[in-house]
């Protein structure tokens, strides 16, 4: 076997385990999607989605002064991107401390639309996308848990 052929072997392997990792991962998001929908139909609940990060949000409810909520924004933004050498990683404490100052709902959808018009980005996908892992979802839970105010 010359090593042109081993190499494409390799390729083909570590393209066909990425797949099978990508795509399982997606399966059990679907599933756990339709899981969670049939329980909230079976308590006789409605499933709409977002609430602090829907567009349009309420947030004329929200006592933080604008130079708070600005202010908000930015150390989430700082706590996603401003790591390392290159801007890699995440400082999970200062985001999740950051986050439980957020008062109420409306301070958060506040400080969502702020950070959506300062970066372009939206800032619940960011926080997503940063926190996701393949090896554990510890962070992605918690981070859940303190935008729906289970836990401060």
């Amino acid at each position: 076997m010359t090593g042109k052929q081993v190499r494409g072997i390799m390729i083909g392997s570590v393209l066909l385990v990425g797949g099978v990792v990508y795509f399982g991962n997606n399966r059990r998001k679907k599933l756990l999607f339709g899981k969670i929908q049939e329980k909230i139909t079976e308590i006789g609940g409605d499933f709409s989605g977002g609430g602090a990060f829907e567009i349009g949000a309420d947030i004329s409810n929200c006592p933080l002064s604008d130079t708070k909520i600005r202010r908000t924004a930015e150390r989430i933004y700082s706590s996603l991107y401003d790591v390392g050498l290159f801007g890699l990683g995440t400082k999970e404490e200062e985001l999740f401390s950051t986050l439980r100052s957020i008062p109420s709902q409306e301070c958060l959808a506040a400080v969502s639309q702020r950070y959506d018009s300062l970066y372009d980005r939206n800032m619940d996908a960011n926080i997503r996308r940063d926190l996701y892992s393949l090896f554990s979802d510890k962070y992605l839970t918690e981070y859940e848990k303190i935008v729906t105010q289970e836990i401060f």
